[in-house]
């Protein structure tokens, strides 16, 4: 299985002990069977989303209780499930053997999917490794069911003074690393390579010189454009690049050379065989 980073985090660095996962309410989830598994389910409402897809017109989406796996160095490994269904209004079901109509799919009725989920809690942030499987999710949907399970099952009351809401907190995904470079190739808009070339004045001060832009087609990988800014700027002096692309959902993502891509070793997805001793892995993936 593939797993993607996500973090959530307190818009107040300062706080601490705001997420525990001793608030999980065992009255808040209902016994039932899926695809012949009992699973523990948020049974309070769940999160209906409003969609304008050719395949469906609605998703509807809930949680599993999460469940303590291990604790590594005081911090603890949770897994929960999302489950959904994308629905539609007024689909007919039909017998493909005689055209006869057997039953027909509505806003309230529609497959069921599941997609794992570990999460790690840390002082002022969680982090998760949630399933990735192509075109499951939009964004905006992970981003509002993982906040709704921090606030129904691991938000800290007792330190927390007053009941909060989205906006006290940031969730975003966790990159690092490779993460770019798998950004980049798959990005198809908004490609450049700025090349900065810096020269020192007689007084010792350093003045940008000259500044190129070049444009890159959507097919260039980001170890190719690499290799074009390192050439084009050794022996040049102090010289900085810095390369952009636009991401999934409209910005800009940008790399400059001073963070230092050579030392990037750990992705944002990864892929897990859970088959297999897989604790550890995700204590390294989803580290603080």
């Amino acid at each position: 299985m593939y797993f993607e980073r996500y973090l959530l985090r307190t818009l107040n660095n300062n706080l601490t002990d705001v997420f525990s996962g001793d608030n999980i309410d065992n009255s808040l989830y209902t016994d039932k069977i899926i695809s012949n598994n009992t699973i523990a389910i948020y049974n309070q409402a769940p999160l209906n989303y409003d969609i304008d897809y050719a395949s469906f017109q609605h998703i509807i989406a809930t949680y599993s209780k999460p469940i303590l796996l291990n604790t590594i160095q005081n911090r603890e490994l949770y897994e929960f499930q999302i489950i959904y269904a994308k629905t539609n209004d007024n689909q007919a079901i039909v017998d493909v053997t005689n055209w006869d109509q057997l039953s027909q799919l509505n806003s309230s009725e529609g497959l069921a999917y599941t997609l794992r989920v570990f999460c790690i809690i840390y002082d002022n942030s969680i982090k998760f490794a949630f399933e990735y499987q192509y075109h499951a999710l939009p964004n905006v949907i992970v981003y509002k069911l993982l906040k709704n399970i921090v606030q129904e099952a691991f938000l800290n009351i007792d330190v927390l003074e007053d009941i909060h809401n989205y906006n006290d907190f940031e969730l975003v995904m966790d990159f690092n690393t490779m993460d770019y470079e798998v950004l980049f190739d798959n990005a198809t808009k908004g490609k450049q390579l700025i090349l900065h070339m810096d020269e020192n004045t007689e007084r010792g001060e350093i003045i940008n010189s000259e500044k190129i832009l070049i444009s890159i087609t959507g097919r260039t990988s980001l170890s190719s454009t690499l290799a074009v800014a390192r050439s084009r700027l050794q022996g040049r002096g102090r010289a900085r690049y810095v390369i952009k692309c636009e991401d999934s959902d409209g910005r800009i993502a940008t790399l400059h050379n001073e963070t230092g891509i050579e030392s990037w070793n750990q992705p944002a997805r990864i892929e897990i065989d859970l088959s297999d001793n897989f604790q550890n892995t995700l204590f390294t993936f989803l580290r603080n």
